[in-house]
């Protein structure tokens, strides 16, 4: 899952990759929850990326959660409501992984202390 719909992304030096599916309610992905972030993390860890993203799109409601592993400097930047432990985050409006979201990531790279 956390590969599906996968695009890996780069600003400057930093790498980074956010995956996208899209699901009818979160109850699938709340259950999973635990092991998608651990595989996440891994992932991260073996493509050595700043951050890795999985962008969980609910087309009922068209809102989504963002499950992502990556530094706590960047973690702490994200000003979406934390759903869990600064690694869930409620993103209530975004269903666009590359109009929506990659720009906010990438305005959140371009302004942190390099």
């Amino acid at each position: 899952m956390i590969t599906a719909d996968q695009k890996f992304y780069s600003d400057d030096d930093l790498r980074y990759s956010v995956s996208q599916v899209e699901e009818l309610g979160m109850e699938n992905f709340l259950g999973k929850k635990d092991s998608l972030l651990e595989a996440l993390v891994e992932f991260r860890n073996k493509e050595d990326l700043y951050i890795a993203a999985l962008l969980v799109t609910d087309i009922n409601s068209q809102n989504s959660l963002l499950l992502i592993a990556g530094e706590l400097e960047f973690l702490d930047r994200i000003s979406y409501t934390i759903v869990e432990s600064n690694c869930i985050f409620d993103l209530p409006g975004i269903v666009s992984r590359k109009k929506q979201l990659i720009p906010y990531l990438t305005g959140i790279l371009e302004s942190s202390p390099k």
